[in-house]
């Protein structure tokens, strides 16, 4: 019996296989969401909301195995919320932390996700990961809208130590995000046709999204 061959390396599916971890650990981050939305007496919507979310990473989780050429998602055992190890906290922490998770990794950080996705979507030549990444981004934008919606609540619950908080969340922004290890092993060439973008393009993503953040943080 001979030794499987190994990938070349530089193989699409290692990106994709990348891509299904971080599908995954959204859905993680989406459950304890709701979890905290729950704590912190939020509307009903903005909970169900958060469950969604949770649901359309499932999918995504889903999708980027089947483009990766098969794999098992991570079980669902892993995504049950566990009660906050450092005790209890008053209402008001609970609402700052709620409103600077939801403003880096809601507006901030799914709004580049969702740009990141359209543009592999714009650039891809494969019809069925172009058509698969249009609807990962719309996706995304609303995770983005929710993040949104769930800040604007917050400061309505606490707004002084809310905004504050924001202005300290947005000056902290990094300046660069790194691309995943795996885009290294790949040619910047061979990045674009299957739907990835390059560092540069990455960098000036990251870029415009740092920037509407600020935006939003002395404007809104």
């Amino acid at each position: 019996m001979h030794p499987p061959r190994p990938r070349p390396v530089g193989d699409i599916s290692d990106l994709w296989r990348e891509a299904a971890r971080h599908e995954a650990a959204s859905i993680t981050a989406f459950t304890e969401l709701a979890d905290l939305l729950v704590r912190c007496d939020a509307p009903a919507s903005l909970v169900e909301r958060a469950h969604t979310a949770a649901r359309d990473e499932v999918r995504h989780e889903r999708i980027c195995l089947a483009l990766a050429g098969g794999g098992e998602p991570t079980p669902r055992a892993e995504f049950v919320c566990v009660p906050n190890a450092s005790g209890p906290r008053s209402r008001s922490t609970e609402i700052v932390r709620l409103a600077v998770e939801s403003f880096v990794d809601g507006l901030v950080g799914e709004g580049f996700d969702a740009a990141r996705l359209a543009h592999g979507a714009a650039t891809a030549t494969a019809n069925p990961a172009r058509v698969t990444l249009l609807r990962m981004s719309f996706d995304e934008r609303s995770h983005a809208r929710l993040g949104t919606d769930i800040v604007a609540w917050c400061r309505i619950q606490a707004p002084w130590r809310v905004d504050t908080a924001l202005r300290i969340a947005a000056v902290r922004l990094p300046r660069a995000v790194a691309p995943p290890a795996s885009y290294a092993c790949l040619a910047p060439g061979a990045l674009a046709p299957a739907g990835f973008v390059d560092g540069a393009t990455g960098e000036q993503l990251w870029a415009e999204a740092r920037l509407a953040a600020r935006d939003f943080v002395r404007h809104d």
